[in-house]
């Protein structure tokens, strides 16, 4: 989960490693964000179980500007 939502990586973002017997995952924290995810989670408030969160901080990219560019 991040602040914001994010899309994540583009795709395929994960791979299947046959002969390894494993995977790859680029998925990039692609989520709905914190907003999104509270209200997910409140309404579970009844439910009995363990739930685990991956936390994150917004990937925001930098966007160049015609003035930064000299």
């Amino acid at each position: 989960m991040t602040p914001l939502p994010q899309v994540g990586n583009p795709r395929p973002r994960l791979f299947r490693l046959d002969r390894d017997e494993g995977v790859i995952n680029r998925m990039g924290f692609n989520n709905d964000g914190a907003e999104a995810v509270l209200k997910r989670l409140a309404s579970r408030a009844n439910l009995s179980g363990i739930v685990g969160v991956n936390v994150a901080p917004t990937r925001i990219p930098r966007i160049a500007s015609p003035t930064m560019c000299g």
